[in-house]
């Protein structure tokens, strides 16, 4: 598995692609991401696998891009993982629309960093 999402991390530096790896295996080992690996793991064997032994190597070929892209779970599971470990902090997010947190609103707009001071 680490050999198909570094194909899809690829571009970035090694740095944070070994960052973000780091915290996705991370959260892909703990118990209660059980489901999330699974489901992972059957979308890499469907989408990756379905032509091929699973017991040989994946060969990058022409093909590698599209299997790449229908993997949209592994996506999902990636930027998850950046999202609550961001590999370059201090980039900003701001809500784009109004949001209510534990009772108190805050309008659209507001910026992530904003948020969590005040609440």
């Amino acid at each position: 598995m680490p050999r198909l999402i570094c194909l899809d991390g690829d571009s970035a530096g090694h740095e944070t692609t070994a960052n973000m790896l780091t915290w996705t295996f991370y959260e892909l080992a703990r118990p209660e991401n059980a489901s999330v690996l699974r489901t992972l793991q059957e979308e890499i064997d469907r989408e990756i696998f379905s032509s091929s032994d699973k017991n040989t190597r994946v060969q990058i070929g022409p093909d590698s891009a599209q299997q790449l892209a229908r993997c949209t779970y592994m996506d999902a599971v990636c930027s998850e993982s950046l999202r609550r470990h961001p590999v370059i902090p201090g980039i900003g997010r701001a809500a784009g629309q109004p949001v209510t947190i534990a009772g108190r609103r805050f309008p659209k707009g507001i910026s992530e960093s904003t948020l969590m001071a005040e609440h």
